[in-house]
Order: structure tokens, then sequence, then C-alpha cells
């Protein structure tokens, strides 16, 4: 609708009523409103997601099933039959959020009855208000494995109706009850045994058999997340490796060698596939100081103990994993690892190759959805066809323990363009068949030909798994390797001949299982110690490590280490792992076999057992000038693994004055990274911060001297930091970099030790510098008391500010609750400029806070378009692209904007407002979307509104046109005068609004206002 310029002139605010605090009654009702609204919508339907799908040009996706087939898929298994099994999530994380569904979760079977690849009959086969939130499902035969901490437990069908009737818990004591971070990714091994990860809220379980394990953040037992097995009924719990945050699934290809991924702290890059060295530790604790975006940091990489990563993935919310090794996706695919990762919504495959005793990996992305972000794939399953099926949780966002949506949830297929779903009945009712059908590359499958085929070899029938063996392909005989064994008369021969294959991962097999069988099984194994293959020699470390006492085996340990190259970290870790407990001797014997010479090779071995009998050598080294600086380095950090009073007095000592700049750096990384726990008492006795201060006068030292206070969190130089911001002799680069690392350090409890650094900040505020002003903005906002928020509010309000110095202070004021209300309460009382209005009412809106957001609604309520809709924030339309050629039809057009009836562009229009014709020079596609959404926020000294109040007609208002002594001249914006005598005014002021009417979008669609923005852009 338009508005005409002279109408009655109000400040936008006067519309609202003034906003009152809601009373309790009031929240707790505007609560309840929230929490029964109907669930989210859906962003697009199933038949438009999938369109939007993106597979390699070789493969096709087709949608399997949807709601209301399903809701909020969190893990899934495919049977022998094809059927898909779903474990959902619909009362999910109920201290955050209403129970869903009264009744329960449930198990879903889907199945696809006529080939047609999509799903014609959904059931619940189990649903009970004790089931919530399970994540992790496994069909094998009869039993439905199901992974809810605190248990482990199996369902079954005993009468045949379809239905689950029989509940059995098979472990207990799974700590993280409704939470993401507990126990998931069950799977059955190819060794038969069961296989699962626990995040890291722990685990306190004994088993059947009176077997406890422990695990968790901190106290008794291994920290963090866990990898376990054990067999099917739940005895003889093991943890295989620890030291991990979330890891949801582990996927075994046929050889068991065993993959994982892992979970950052949400933000920081930090996810990161693996390879699972058995007793590895992965490294998430202890947390350390420093930038969390490291991943010496983040995980401890550069700590001796701590197994290397095979793929860092960087942001993501990892989820399911999957060996794949079927024939239907093209052969580029076989042997690679299928996974999940909800955060960006995709599905990778890792295509492997040795890495010496380890593994690299390359990535392809199998499946995405660019256009659709609730593309939140939880888990990636193999069917009996080979064909690969993707749950999807379908969510505007994952992780954190929050959900948007409760009623959606997909299924897709990824497959040959074209490939029907047929799936037959497999057949275990022979040897030969079931060795068929332990070729399958789905999991249920494989387990029921894995039953029946163990039964076989146990009473010696193994001519069919013999057969299998005799193959060429390293996967089938891998299959039929573990079956062997259990055969009490061919077993142990034919695993030691397998030693002796052609295949290094049959080699590595026949290694696991040797060593696991008794000692003459091990003594077999040892006659593979000097493989050429490092991956062999790993596992025998691993396989040795195992053994409670290794001193028989001793001296092949050591000739097993002695194969080091100095540079494979996973060789490295692997020697750690084997010599856990026996550092000591371990360090002497091998100085004894190699020497004494401080090579890279025995300088890593240093580092990896770091015993206490290793300073002389090291510190030798650390002072010896002849030595390349990288082995210097390895003696520093030797010395930082050993961590005595003495070894850290001597790193302490390479920040004198005469050492290398590169150890003095070094020094400070270690000094940093150890976070104060080994170093605290010689940091204070050495008087640190006295050398730290001394060093910052070297140039050449000045950053890492501040990296190392911000890793440290170094707060007694946080007066330093000051001074040095403030000096206006230092070169303005340097004194951003003080001030910065002071931000870094800097912590609200830090004003009771120090108080609110205010004569600094008001200093940095008063430079002449924008970027050394922009900086005491940034540090005022660290702080969130009273002072400081009032500080920051006058800032904001004070109009000899530049708006770019008025608009940074109140971006870094709505950084907290406290700071979004001040300003609304500004807004309320009308005393906000105009110019940051929309500002205000865009950081408002999108608050995290509720009651924010409550509060916006009522005093800044969205302005609406033509079709109702509420209007984009600022940052939306200005991301948006439109079409110049249609936005001059809306500005010249009668019916919409009207634009041409106030404005000239190149002598086309009025001349109420401006002259346009080179707008685009002038103004960015932000400032140009403000002036339209919000005209009053800078208005031209000559376009100001006058407002005249006159004794004979009231007010009177337009723009000055002309001035005399007798008389005013007002023009309005039909571009017509009115003369208004002085004698007859009684009072004269300036409006705070413009002219041209707000509300202006009313009239337009987001693409009309799009277009319009476009065409004034080229303006130029």
């Amino acid at each position: 609708m338009y508005i005409h310029p002279l109408a009655p002139t109000f400040h936008p605010l006067h519309l609202f009523a003034p906003f009152r605090p809601l009373s309790p009654f009031g929240r707790a009702a505007a609560m309840i409103t929230l929490w029964i609204a109907p669930a989210t919508v859906a962003q697009v339907d199933p038949a438009t997601a999938l369109a939007a799908m993106e597979t390699p040009p070789d493969l096709a996706v087709s949608l399997f099933a949807a709601e209301p087939d399903l809701r909020n898929p969190t893990a899934m298994d495919i049977d022998a039959r094809g059927r898909i099994w779903i474990t959902e999530a619909a009362n999910y994380r109920l201290f955050n959020h209403p129970t869903a569904d009264p009744a329960g979760d449930r198990i879903r079977v889907l199945e696809d009855t006529d080939g047609d690849g999509v799903c014609d009959q959904a059931s619940t086969w189990y649903q009970d208000p004790s089931l919530q939130a399970p994540i992790g499902i496994a069909v094998l035969g009869d039993r439905v494995y199901v992974c809810q901490s605190p248990d482990l437990f199996y369902l079954e069908d005993t009468d045949g109706d379809g239905k689950a009737d029989k509940k059995t818990v098979v472990l207990s004591g799974f700590a993280g009850v409704d939470h993401d971070h507990a126990i998931h990714g069950l799977h059955f091994g190819p060794d038969g045994w069961l296989y699962l990860s626990v995040g890291d809220s722990g685990l306190d379980v004994t088993d059947k058999s009176g077997n406890r394990v422990i695990g968790g953040k901190a106290g008794e037992g291994k920290p963090a997340a866990t990898l376990l097995r054990c067999d099917l009924d739940g005895n003889h719990l093991e943890m295989i490796a620890w030291g991990m945050r979330n890891p949801y699934e582990p996927a075994e290809n046929s050889f068991g060698t065993l993959f994982i991924s892992d979970n950052d702290d949400d933000g920081n890059q930090q996810c990161q596939f693996n390879y699972i060295m058995e007793g590895g530790n992965y490294g998430y604790w202890p947390r350390r100081k420093g930038d969390r975006h490291d991943p010496a940091v983040h995980w401890n990489k550069d700590l001796p103990g701590v197994a290397p990563n095979v793929l860092r993935t960087g942001f993501g919310s990892p989820t399911g994993l999957h060996e794949y090794e079927g024939q239907h996706l093209p052969d580029r695919f076989f042997g690679t690892i299928l996974h999940a990762d909800a955060g960006p919504g995709v599905i990778r495959a890792y295509k492997l190759s040795p890495k010496g005793a380890g593994y690299d990996a390359e990535i392809e992305i199998l499946l995405s959805c660019k256009e659709d972000k609730w593309f939140r794939p939880s888990d990636v399953c193999v069917a009996p066809d080979g064909s690969v099926f993707v749950a999807d949780w379908y969510d505007p966002g994952v992780g954190g323990h929050r959900m948007g949506d409760t009623a959606q949830g997909r299924v897709y297929r990824v497959a040959q363009p074209g490939a029907k779903y047929t799936v037959a009945t497999p057949d275990v009712s022979t040897p030969a068949a079931a060795s068929v059908a332990l070729l399958s590359p789905n999991r249920s499958v494989r387990y029921l030909a894995w039953q029946a085929l163990a039964q076989a070899a146990r009473a010696n029938d193994t001519a069919a798994l013999e057969a299998l063996y005799a193959s060429e392909h390293s996967v089938n005989r891998a299959r039929a390797l573990w079956l062997l064994a259990e055969s009490p008369e061919k077993g142990a021969a034919v695993v030691e001949g397998a030693l002796h294959d052609s295949s290094v991962d049959i080699q590595v097999q026949a290694v696991r299982m040797l060593c696991r069988r008794d000692a003459a099984g091990i003594a077999a194994a040892l006659a593979l110690a000097d493989s050429e293959a490092p991956q062999v020699r790993r596992q025998l470390l691993l396989e040795l490590a195992r053994i409670e006492d290794r001193q028989p085996h001793f001296k092949q340990l050591v000739a097993l280490a002695a194969h080091y190259d100095g540079q494979d970290r996973f060789y490295r870790e692997a020697i750690g792992i084997a010599f856990q407990g026996l550092e000591t001797e371990a360090y002497a014997a091998l100085r004894k076999k190699l020497g004494k010479k401080w090579t890279q090779e025995f300088s890593q071995l240093a580092i990896q057992l770091h015993p206490e009998s290793a300073f002389e050598d090291a510190l030798k080294a650390l002072k010896n000038p002849k030595l390349a600086l990288e082995l210097r380095k390895d003696a520093a950090k030797t010395l930082d693994a050993i961590g005595t009073p003495e070894a850290g007095k001597s790193i302490l000592g390479l920040l004198e004055a005469d050492q290398p700049v590169e150890l003095q750096t070094y020094a400070l990384q270690l000094l940093a990274r150890d976070g104060g726990d080994i170093w605290r008492d010689v940091t204070r006795e050495a008087d640190l911060e006295h050398t730290l201060t001394a060093m910052l006068e070297r140039p050449e030292l000045t950053a890492s001297v501040y990296q190392y206070i911000a890793d440290a969190r170094n707060r007694p130089l946080l007066p330093t930091l000051f001074t040095r911001g403030q000096n206006a002799t230092l070169p303005v680069e340097g004194r951003i970099a003080a001030l910065q690392c002071a931000r870094e350090v800097v912590r609200q409890e830090d004003l009771k030790t120090y108080g609110l650094p205010k004569d600094t900040i008001l200093a940095l505020l008063a430079d002449t510098d924008p970027a050394i002003a922009a900086e005491g903005i940034a540090l005022l906002g660290l702080f969130h008391t009273d002072e400081a928020h009032q500080m920051m509010g006058q800032l904001v309000l004070d109009p000899n500010r530049p708006k770019e110095f008025r608009s940074a202070c109140l971006n870094t004021l709505a950084g907290s609750e406290a700071g979004q209300v001040l300003l609304l309460d500004a807004v309320e009382q009308r005393t906000l400029p105009q110019d940051l209005l929309l500002q205000t009412s865009d950081l408002a809106h999108a608050s995290r806070f509720e009651n924010v957001r409550l509060m916006a609604a009522q005093l800044l309520p969205r302005e609406q378009t033509r079709e109702g809709q509420a209007l984009p924030s600022l940052k939306e339309l200005a991301a948006m692209t439109g079409d110049p050629v249609r936005g001059r039809e809306v500005f010249f057009q009668a019916g919409a904007s009207q634009c041409y009836q106030c404005h000239l562009v190149q002598g086309e229009g009025g001349k109420v407002g401006p002259d346009l014709s080179v707008i685009g020079q002038k103004l960015s596609k932000e400032a140009l979307l403000e002036s339209i959404l919000n005209p009053s926020a800078a208005i031209s000294h000559e376009y100001e509104v006058w407002l005249l109040r006159t004794e004979w007609e009231g007010f009177v208002s337009g723009i000055l046109h002309s001035e005399t002594a007798d008389a005013v001249e007002l023009l309005d914006a039909t571009g017509a005068t009115t003369r208004i005598e002085t004698k007859d005014i009684l009072e004269r002021r300036k409006s705070t609004t413009s002219l041209m009417p707000t509300g202006l979008v009313a009239g337009l669609s987001v693409e009309e206002l799009t277009n319009l923005v476009a065409y004034l852009g080229t303006l130029k």
C-alpha cells in the first residue's frame, strides 16, 4: 500500500504497544504454545529431495521409503530377505524435548514385495514405552540386537506373528542414557564376534563370566569413548581401543581389520576416520590447552601413545560406517568403507591403500544432496544384492541434543541405473550352499552362512570351505579361513599355511588368528618376524602386546622394533603398544642393538618409549649444536615426554637468548601444549613471565610468544599485552597482535583478579586507527557485566560516532542475551538511532534466546511482502541475485514501488527525492536494501523533513524548498509547494523520518525487491 509522504509522520515505533515483560503465566503459556505447535513441515517433499540427489554418473539413486512409513531413523540393518529394519527416535532427548509418542519409539520393518525398488509394506515389529532413541541394530537370524543405554539386548518373535515378544539383556552398564554419546554401532564380525562402540559417556559393564570392563572420561578404566567386542551371548567382553570422543559405528573388512570414524568437539573441524590398532589410544583425553582446530591439540596427535588417523574429514557429524565387498557397485568401490556423515549430508566411499604399517585413503562421494540441507544420513548398509541403502534422519539440524522435526524420515537406494531390487532367500541347508551365501555382501546373510559352516567345520566337514579357500579372490579366502579354523582336524594347519599366502592381508589375518589360539600358534606366527611387509610385523607387535607375560617374547619384540624406519608413525605406535610397562628395558635393549648415535630412527623410538633413563641421551643431543635441528627438536620432545622436573628445566633453558630461534619457538610450543600439568612447578620457579616479557622485545620471537600466551592462557601477562596494545610507537600490526592475544586469554572471571580494563578500552576506542578501535570494541565485548554493557550501549547511541563504528559496537553487544535485551530496551524507549534499527531487528529475530525473539516479535515485527510472507533478513536478501532488466520495470511501475514519482534516473522521474542516476557507485547492495527497508536511517541534509506547527493548519511537513524572512516553502512528494508565512509558525523541528514511504515492500514480492536492488546497483 502506498503511503502519502505528507500523511501525519510518526516514529515507526509509535505503532507498537510498549513492551512489558511476560508474567510467569504468560511465559509458561508461550512455552506451551511452542511445544504443542504442529510438527515442522519438511523443507521439501521426498520426490523433490530425490530429484536433487547427486551420485556418480554410473550410479543412480531411488527413494525406497519415506514418511509416514518411518520417522527419525537412527540406525538401520538389512536382513537376509532384503527387508530394511529401522530404529526410530521420535522420543529423542527427553531432557530437551517433549515426549512425541507416549507408546514409545519403534522398530520398523520396510519391505518391497514386488521388486520395484519401493517399499510397499511397512510394519511395526516392536514398540514399547521403554524403547527410547535406540541407536544401533543388527538382525542376526531370529535375534534382533538393539543398542540402547544402559543395555545391549536382543528381541525375538517367538510366536511368529511378526512382532517381538521376548527381550533378553546381553550386557548392562553403559552410561549415556537418553544421550548420543552412548552405546551404538553394533555389527557381526567375520570372526563370529559382536563389535560395538560406546561414546565418551562411558561404561562399567560386567559380562556373563564376571569380567568387568570400565571406560569413560575420567577415573578408573580407559579414558573416553571405546570400541568393544564380545560373543553373541555377551561373554568375553573385551575393550579393543579407547581414547575417542563419539565413534558412531565400527566397520570391519573380511580380514578382520577394523575402521571407525570419530566426532570432534562440534565446530573444530576435527572429525576423523581411523584404522583401529588393537590396544590403541586415539587421543581424546587428556584435554590440552591451545587451538582446538589443531590436531596436535584436539586429538593429542603429537604425543607418543596416540595412534595416527587415516583421514581428517573436518566438519561433520559422522554416523554409520559399512565395508563394501559387493559386486553390484562399479569395481572401484570394492573394498571401500562407506561412511554416512549427517553434518554435511554426504555418503563417502574411502578407497584404502597401504601406508607403512597403516593406511591412507582417497574419498569419492557416493551420495549427496546440496540443494536440500535437511538431508541427514544416519546410517548406510549393503543389501544382499550389493546395492546400498541410506537412512535419512531428515532434519534441519543434527547434534547438540536438538531436532526440529519428529515426523519425517527417508530411505534411499543407490544402485546401477535401472537395476531392480530382487532378493532371494539364502540357502544355508548344506555346506556347499552356505559357502555361496558366505560370499554375500550383506552381514545378515553372512551371519546365517557363518553359523551353518561353523557347525559343519566343528564336525570336520570342510570340503565346501576348502573349495572356497582355493579361490583366487583374497576376500573369499579370508571368509573361508575364519571358519576353517573351527575344524579340530585341519584348522591349525590351514591357518599356519596362510602365513605364506600371496596376500599380505591374509598373512595379517593368519597372525591374528594364530596369536589368539595358543603358545604354539604364537610360535608359528613369529616365523614372519622378518617379513618385508610392515603390516605383518605391526600385527605381530599388537598381538604380542595382548600377552600378559611378554618376557618370553622380549627378544622377538626388540627385533621387531629394530625394523622401524624412523618415519612410519603407525609402526612406531605399534611398538609403543607392545612395550607398555616395559619401556625402560626396551629402551636399553634398543640402545644396545641400534647403537648410541642419536639418529632419526633412534630419536623417534626414544620419543615413543621415553623412560627416565633416556634423559641423559636426550639432553646430550639437545645441547649438541652439530646435530640437525630436527634431531635436536626430537631430543626436546623426548624430554617433554619424560616429564620430570629436570626434563622441564632443560626445555625452559632453551628460552635463553643464546639458543636458536627455532628451538626457542619449539620450546614454547611444548610448554603450551602440556597445559601446565607437567610444567607448572617448574615454570613458577623460573619466573617465566619475566622471561616472556623480555622475549617480546625480540621481533623474531614475538609471534611465538603471543601464541604461547594464548595457548597456555597465561593471564599474568595481560597487563603487558594491554600496554603493548596501547603503545603507539609499535607498528599497528604488532599492537593488533598483542590485543588479539589478550582477547584469547582474558575471561569473565578475570574481572575479579584484574578488574575491567576500562582505561585500556577507552584509550583503544579513542585511537585514531580504526583497526585499533575495533580491537577495543572486541575486547569490551568479552565482558558481560552491567558496566561493560552500559559502556557498549553508550557507544551504540553516541551520535558523534560514525555509523560503521556504532554498527560494530551493536554487533558486539548483541553477542550476549543481556546485550540483546539492552538493545530492545533502547528500541522500546525510542533511543536507538534509526540507522541501526534494521540491523537490530535482524539480530533480534535471529537470536538463539526465545525471550529475545518474543520481544522482537512485539517491538520489531517483520515487514511482510505482497504475498503476506515475512520478509527475509537483510543478510538473506543481500545473498539473492536479481534481474536488473525486470528491476527497471519495478522502478517505473505505477502500481508497485512508485519510485519514479520521487526520484530521477537519467532525467526520467520526479524531483522530490535524490537523483539516483549514479546511486550504484555510492551504495553497496546491503546499503541499497537498507535505504529501501529503513528510509529514515540515513537522510541527506537537503532532503530532511521538517515539521512545522502552524496557528491555522496544525502540523505541516515536507522538505524545505526555500526560506525567506517572510515565509517558508515546503515541498511534498508530488513536487507541489506549500507556502507558510513566518508569522504563522508556532514551532519548527526536524523529523527523524524520511519522505520516502516505509512499508514499501508491502507492495512488492521478494523477487521484485531483489530485482529492484539489482537495477539500482547498475546505475553508475
